[in-house]
């Protein structure tokens, strides 16, 4: 109890400086809107508009919308000061030189002065000019000369005299303020004058009062009150006053109070009548106290709002308001609750306390003259669902899930109230639902859920009270409220009335079946009010008549509460209003007024004895002063600010009307509102009566299409306080001139270009019927030589086998066959003829594997004559062309030569047995080598019939004959040509002079590259039979997928394998883990990082892989990783049972090495698509298995119901789905490789771009619709996402 006390009288003592009744409303704009942290300046003009100087430059806010202005002339430029002059002109003053807007220009001028880089801090206006303040210089600029020159120069008296503030305490005199001290000026004379004030201290804020009364804080030394004579009349320092902070940067003056901000201790006001001082500080922890801890600046608007400009916490508006919300801070805190959710509320007889029931964080007290909160430890961790009196000491407290509590208000204990009623025990602590407690107008004790009961204090026994013979609620009872006759009561569609003492619940009226009744409160007329699900409506308790009060702002009414005023609170699940009787009207609140943003609860509501009203939900408490005043007579004023087409500017003609040009798609109109509340959220209307359309919007402005040709008047309106429009007011008269597409001339052209057209579009489509025709044929006759190709692979492989057995008998018996012997030359005769057949046959399927590319050239230095000779021996013995003189000749520069020595040596085979074959007996074959420019060339030369009448263009091309002559008949010189080419050289032949052709073929000097010793995909086979020369047929080519980043995990448990396997793919993935059993791997998995892709072995004794893939696929966490399993088996029966499991894939042992890798790059690769498919928002089908498509699928759907929902968020999407935010945020990475929030705000975006589509949605209601909070937050998620702003983006679209 000690411990209780002491906190509650620390709080009452910390808090008795407040005043019981004034609440101030902080509204902060900053980094998070796009404002610099610290503020230099204020200034709000008469249109509306706030204008904020800093170290960034300029901004300008109009209440919904922040510019940063980022003309040159702001270049590198920090803002000191911002003010207008006397004929309404804009000033801002830098730290090089100053800038002028006239008017409601948009375009900032730069005004010369006497030198470069001129700094100016202070400006201070006369009926005619503006006196303006510097580094040791006071200047003076005329209206009538438009001049700016020096005035004074102070150089001589102070050369560091920065003026900081110049005031006029008396006509004709200037007090200019520094750093340094002050001085007095001579306006005519421009004489100074001695220091008028004693105090020699640096000066860092001054100001005169409306008594003419001089303020001065002196730095770090407080604050200093002097007369116009120089007598000091005041001081007000931290050590002789409540003043918290001696550092004052600013002060201002506001209903004869004086507001001074200090750097450390926020804002301090100063009643000089009393000299008392309260402090607006911040507060850790304390979500409505002031945002920052120093106040640089200090301004007050014309309507008396102050603006507050701080040092890294941005502008404040502080306004001060009898309603304030008040949320949840630290447990033991005095200035909020223990728990933001409000349950109930509870006013005792003999206290002015109100008594809070918390969601999970028990029981609070509220103190209504300090504002102040007390946690009680004793009730922390429990829902009071409902609170009535027990004694003058003690509260009932009804307990969710628990039971019910006596509360002693003294020492904060706890101790069970007897309920002997088992049923009604057994319904507060497993029934689920929340019983309540009340007090009938006795003190008796009433509790009520499904039935109603009256409790004896005494015995502790419950009676149960009838209901018209029936003794159960048509769901639940609530209270309603006392009368001097009787108890209300209500459930979901009936009203009832218990009279003092009676033993009988009476049935009043009953609602429609589709209505749900939410709560109600008595009058003071003694008339219920009662909240529904469908609005809200007024019992007559006299004649028992239903009256519904309509309105368009609002259906489903969570809460009512009806003040002493006639005034009916209505609290819904998105906001605040109160129905004022007496007008037949309704106001709105929002956050300016102190309502924060707050899901209202029904039971959560209470009229105190003083007046006050109180009502808690989800989000808080809120507190209305009974001296409320709803103000809804003020008028918004509307303006035009400014219009633009094609987001270019255009100005009036003579007569007022605003011309569209020609060549202009959209306009755009923006328009100015001037209030006293700034940040009230309205609605604008924008009419065209003449086209019979309106416009609705949440901001400020209007991008529409161009309009039809004619005279547009447009009227506009916004929305007051109490929810009625303005009346129209008209904003200007738009003419849109005749389109130039519709003169006569435009439509000649048109005419000739569409009939061009149309026979250009009836060329094009015979063409391309023509290119699909010749494209059809193409692939027919691919098809055709494919089936050819793998008929003739087919036979060759089948050959092989029967030409083995035949060469290898042959061979052993050559071997044991004597060369005297009769059949040794038939015997070797065969043999050459079925070794010639297994080389052609290796030519076929060499050719085949050349075509995809799989063939290599085994290049190599090479002694040319040895090859030479070795192969002409060969041929020679062979041929049996020992009668024919073969000359061999090698040039020694050419004696070393680069080649494939196989291959080669086919086409050193096929021209030279060509030779012999049209050689005679006696005849002579020359071989040389020789170098030449374009490399080594070797020639064979014979004295056979020559090439006459030969087709050199055809002679290496397969099956060419000519003259009864086979000179190409064959395939050998086609198939020598092919082995050249690949060696990057050249072939020919030519006849000789006298008699005999020379076939030579040429290498290069330098051997291939490595690239180029691959074969290159073509269709050798294609070239070789002469078919269709002019197709290509090229292997799809696949680029490598990089799995270096990614995490591997091997599953096997021979540890041998593990180690190979490890090394193996070691260069191929960042991190590889091991696991020598099943369950050894998912406990792995489950404690640590997640691989990407997992291998692992079936057969294996703790945990095989079936069961390892079965876990894993079945696991929403883990489901999404690919598995390859390996099995020494292989038969069809694992594979198939391992595809049922959901492997991605299955591999049989033994295996190569390449094949394993490719299958992981394959499955990586489709994931990492698929990942990149949904990132981009492509429509195309994911390749993920049911279960990663269905939860995509789901949340997909979940987003698109709530996408205009600025709620949507990773909790929302967690409680749609049922998982938690880690699992979701594992799944979301693994699926898609991004979180959740980037997810939503890339589909937010792709909404918003084909919203841009319909040109009547301005960009602000494209933001809203796809829930956006601002424009500005919109503006930069889009640019992010596209590269681009939504005005670019919707430009170029047109374009």
């Amino acid at each position: 109890m000690k411990r209780i006390v002491t906190l509650t009288i620390a709080l009452i003592l910390s808090g008795a400086y407040l005043s019981a009744r004034e609440q101030y409303i902080y509204t902060q704009i900053s980094h998070d809107e796009g404002l610099t942290s610290t503020i230099n300046s204020i200034f709000k003009k008469e249109d509306g508009h706030l204008w904020i100087g800093s170290q960034n430059g300029l901004f300008r806010f109009n209440g919904t919308t922040l510019r940063h202005y980022k003309d040159p002339v702001f270049a590198d430029k920090s803002v000191y000061y911002v003010g207008d002059d006397s004929v309404g002109d804009l000033w801002i003053l830098t730290d090089d030189g100053m800038l002028r807007r006239k008017g409601s220009e948009e375009i900032f001028e730069s005004i010369r002065t006497d030198q470069d880089n001129q700094p100016f801090y202070s400006m201070f206006c006369d009926k005619d000019g503006i006196w303006f303040g510097s580094i040791g210089k006071i200047y003076r600029f005329t209206y009538r000369s438009q001049e700016l020159k020096v005035f004074c120069d102070l150089t001589e008296v102070s050369p560091e005299f920065t003026i900081q503030q110049i005031l006029s305490p008396e006509e004709g005199n200037l007090m200019c303020c520094s750093h340094s001290g002050i001085i007095l000026l001579d306006q005519a004379t421009g004489k100074v004058s001695g220091k008028p004030f004693a105090s020699q201290r640096e000066i860092s804020a001054a100001m005169i009062d409306s008594k003419g009364q001089i303020w001065l804080a002196f730095y770090n030394n407080g604050i200093e009150v002097y007369s116009k004579d120089g007598t000091r009349i005041k001081t007000y320092r931290n050590d002789n006053s409540a003043l918290n902070n001696n550092i004052v940067l600013c002060l201002t003056e506001r209903d004869s109070k004086i507001w001074a901000g200090t750097d450390g201790g926020g804002i301090n006001i100063i009643d000089p009548e009393n000299d008392s001082i309260k402090t607006l500080t911040h507060v850790a922890g304390d979500p409505f106290s002031l945002p920052a801890h120093s106040i640089k600046c200090i301004y007050t608007d014309s309507y008396g709002n102050i603006w507050a400009g701080s040092i890294r916490d941005g502008l404040i508006g502080v306004s001060s308001s009898k309603m304030a919300t008040h949320s949840d801070v630290h447990i033991g805190m005095h200035t909020g609750l223990s728990n933001p959710t409000v349950l109930c509320l509870y006013q005792g007889t003999n206290s002015e306390d109100i008594w809070i029931g918390t969601d999970g964080e028990g029981l609070n007290r509220f103190n209504p003259k300090t504002h102040t909160f007390t946690h009680y430890e004793s009730t922390l961790k429990t829902k009071v669902v409902s609170i009535a009196s027990y004694s003058q000491t003690e509260l009932a407290i009804s307990v969710f899930g628990d039971r019910f509590w006596i509360f002693n208000k003294l020492n904060g204990k706890l101790r069970p109230m007897p309920v002997n009623d088992p049923e009604l025990n057994y319904q507060v602590k497993y029934a689920g639902v929340g019983i309540n407690i009340c007090n009938e107008n006795d003190g008796k004790l009433m509790i009520f859920g499904r039935m109603l009961y009256r409790y004896d204090r005494t015995t502790g026994t419950c009676t149960r009270i009838k209901i018209d013979s029936c003794t159960k609620a048509n769901g639940y009872f609530l209270s309603i409220g006392n009368t001097d006759k009787g108890l209300w009561f209500h459930d979901n569609r009936k009203l009832y009335f218990l009279p003092t003492g009676a033993e009988d619940l009476t049935t009043v009226s009953v609602f429609s079946s589709n209505e749900t009744i939410r709560c109600g409160h008595i009058d003071q007329k003694g008339d219920i009010w009662i909240a529904t699900s469908d609005g809200l409506h007024r019992f007559d308790t006299t004649d028992r008549s239903f009256h519904k009060i309509p309105t368009s702002l609002f259906n489903d009414v969570v809460s009512v509460v009806c003040d002493k005023r006639d005034r009916v609170w209505v609290g819904t699940k998105y906001g605040l209003y109160a129905y004022l009787s007496k007008s037949d009207t309704f106001a709105m609140f929002g956050k300016s007024d102190g309502a924060e943003p707050n899901e209202y609860l029904s039971k959560a509501r209470l009229l105190a004895r003083s007046g006050d009203i109180f009502m808690g939900g989800v989000q808080g408490f809120l507190n209305i002063d009974a001296s409320y005043t709803v103000d809804t007579s003020e008028e918004p004023t509307i303006k035009l600010h400014d219009v633009l087409v094609d987001e270019k500017k255009i100005m009036p003609d003579r007569k007022g009307q605003f011309l569209m040009p020609r060549s202009g798609d959209e306009i755009f109109i923006r328009i100015n509102v001037k209030e006293k509340d700034i940040f009230r959220e309205k609605r604008y209307r924008f009419n065209f009566p003449d086209l019979g359309r309106a416009f609705e919007t949440s901001t400020p402005s209007l991008t529409l299409p161009r309009p039809s040709v004619g005279k547009h008047p447009i009227m506009v309106s916004c929305t007051k306080r109490d929810g009625t429009w303005t009346e129209p007011v008209h904003l200007l008269d738009l003419r849109i001139p005749l389109p130039w597409y519709l003169s006569w001339w435009f439509i000649s052209i048109i005419l000739v270009v569409t009939l061009c057209t149309a026979t250009v579009i009836h060329l094009a489509a015979r063409q391309r019927r023509i290119e699909k025709f010749r494209q059809m044929q193409q692939e027919q006759e691919q098809k055709s030589y494919e089936e050819k190709v793998q008929m003739l692979i087919n036979i060759s492989h089948e050959l092989r086998t029967p030409l083995t057995l035949v060469m290898a008998p042959l061979k052993r018996l050559l071997k044991e066959t004597s060369p005297d012997q009769e059949n040794y030359s038939t015997l070797n005769r065969i043999y050459r003829q079925s070794r010639r057949m297994r080389d052609i046959l290796n030519m076929v399927l060499d050719l085949r594997k050349m075509e995809v590319g799989k063939s290599r050239l085994k290049i190599e230095a090479t002694d040319a004559y040895r090859w030479i000779m070795e192969v002409t021996s060969d041929i020679i013995d062979e041929e049996k062309a020992e009668n024919i003189d073969i000359d061999v000749n090698v040039d020694p520069e050419a004696s070393d030569i680069w080649i494939d020595r196989q291959k080669c040596e086919t086409v050193m085979t096929n021209i030279l047995m060509n030779a012999i074959k049209h050689s005679q007996s006696g005849d002579k074959i020359s071989i040389t080598a020789e170098r030449v420019d374009s490399g080594i060339r070797i020639s064979i030369s014979d004295q056979g019939p020559g090439l006459a009448g030969v087709d050199m263009d055809q002679i290496y091309t397969s099956f060419y004959q000519s003259g009864g002559e086979k000179y190409g008949s064959g395939i050998g010189l086609a198939y020598s040509k092919i082995l050249v080419d690949l060696h990057g050289g050249n072939i020919g032949a030519y006849s000789n002079e006298d008699r005999g052709a020379t076939f030579w073929w040429e290498v290069p000097l330098t051997p291939v590259s490595q690239e180029e010793q691959v074969t290159s995909a073509r269709a050798y086979l294609n070239e070789l039979m002469g078919y269709n020369p002019g197709l290509e047929i090229s292997a799809p080519e696949i680029e490598s997928f990089n799995t270096s980043g990614m995490t591997l995990m091997l599953v096997d448990d021979n540890y041998d394998l593990l180690a190979f396997l490890r090394e193996a793919l070691n260069t191929e993935f960042a991190d590889i883990m091991m696991a020598q059993s099943g369950n050894q791997a998912l406990k792995m998995i489950s404690g640590g990082k997640l691989p990407d892709i997992i291998v692992s072995d079936v057969n294996m004794p703790d945990g095989d892989g079936f069961q390892l893939c079965n876990a894993i696929k079945s696991n929403d966490r883990l489901s999404h990783i690919p598995v390859v399993l390996l099995t020494a088996r292989g038969d069809e029966h694992d594979q198939s049972d391992s595809y049922k499991l959901g492997a991605d894939g299955f591999i049989p042992k033994p295996f190569e090495m390449e094949t394993l890798t490719e299958l992981l790059r394959g499955l990586l690769r489709k994931r990492s698509e698929v990942k990149k498919r949904y990132l981009s928002n492509e429509d195309s089908p994911a390749d993920f298995g049911s279960e990663e498509e269905a939860f995509i699928i789901r949340f997909n759907k979940i987003v698109s119901e709530h996408l205009g929902d600025p709620d949507l968020d990773q909790q929302l999407i967690c409680r749609e789905l049922g998982v938690s935010r880690a699992l979701l945020y594992n799944k979301m990475k693994a699926i898609v490789g991004t979180g959740a929030k980037e997810y939503i705000t890339r589909i937010r975006i792709e909404k918003a771009k084909n919203l841009m589509e319909n040109p009547s949605l301005s960009i602000a209601d494209i933001a809203e619709m796809t829930g956006f909070t601002s424009q500005s937050y919109f503006s930069t998620a889009f640019k992010s996402q596209t590269g681009m702003t939504p005005s670019q983006y919707r430009q170029k679209d047109k374009a």
